[in-house]
């Protein structure tokens, strides 16, 4: 689990993606993943 969040920030800091946005889509994937 936390090690899938620390990817997606990673990810999400290489398309450097707004903190907002970035957390709006770990709720997301962290939905679908469960």
């Amino acid at each position: 689990m936390v090690e899938c969040v620390l990817i997606e920030r990673q990810f999400m800091a290489k398309n450097k993606k707004p903190a907002m946005t970035l957390t709006q889509e770990e709720l997301v994937h962290e939905g679908a993943r469960r």
